[in-house]
């Protein structure tokens, strides 16, 4: 496939937690991450494609990004920033 349709991304490791959804019209909800990287996650609940976004993540802090995808209740977010690490703080 030509690379200028598809680019590589970081493996992404299988979670199950439990994140607060902001929303940019200021709506709040809850998702729950299915998979993480630096880059990004894969969510259950309801997105739409180019919303932005700002997940609280458990032990982790908020960090805002842009959802890439959205299908059948399940999403893609594209983090602004590498995810901050647990400890950091």
């Amino acid at each position: 496939m030509d690379s200028c349709y598809w680019s590589e991304r970081n493996p992404r490791q299988p979670v199950e937690l439990v994140a607060e959804v902001v929303h940019a019209d200021g709506r709040v909800s809850s998702a729950i991450v299915t998979n993480l990287s630096d880059e990004g996650c894969g969510v259950a609940g309801v997105f739409l494609i180019g919303e932005r976004v700002t997940l609280i993540l458990p032990d982790a802090g908020p960090i805002e990004g842009q959802v890439r995808w959205a299908f059948n209740g399940e999403g893609g977010v594209l983090f602004d920033r590498e995810k901050p690490s647990p400890d950091a703080g």
